[in-house]
């Protein structure tokens, strides 16, 4: 009852625990991440930023809400920490990491993962 509670509350279903971009699919069940069809190696907390990033897709999220979110409410470190991690995994997913296709900074709000609608 729980789980059914889980996904009404957040929108969550069994089909959208898998989320794919370009050729960059993310489990969120599992956890894991490939591109071109081979695992791609992230820490737990590149993990959790880029999910979290795929729950609110195509949409701007300013960096307080991905630092409390991802980081914790008692989140000390500096917004360079957030700068930091988006460019491992712009590093480890985009094929151009200097100019992204899919993990957009939103000038003056924080950052936004764009998937196409057909994606």
């Amino acid at each position: 009852h729980i789980q059914a509670l889980i996904r009404r509350t957040y929108g969550f279903s069994e089909e959208e625990k898998i989320v794919t971009f370009g050729d960059i699919t993310v489990n969120m069940t599992s956890r894991s991440v490939t591109k071109k069809g081979e695992p791609v190696a992230l820490s737990l907390r590149e993990f959790d930023l880029l999910a979290f990033l795929c729950e609110h897709k195509n949409q701007a999220m300013p960096k307080e809400k991905i630092l409390t979110s991802v980081w914790g409410a008692f989140m000390t470190s500096e917004a360079s920490t957030l700068t930091v991690h988006i460019r491992w995994l712009r590093e480890k997913l985009e094929d151009d990491p200097a100019d992204p296709k899919f993990i957009k900074t939103v000038y003056k709000v924080g950052y936004m993962l764009e998937v196409p609608e057909d994606a």
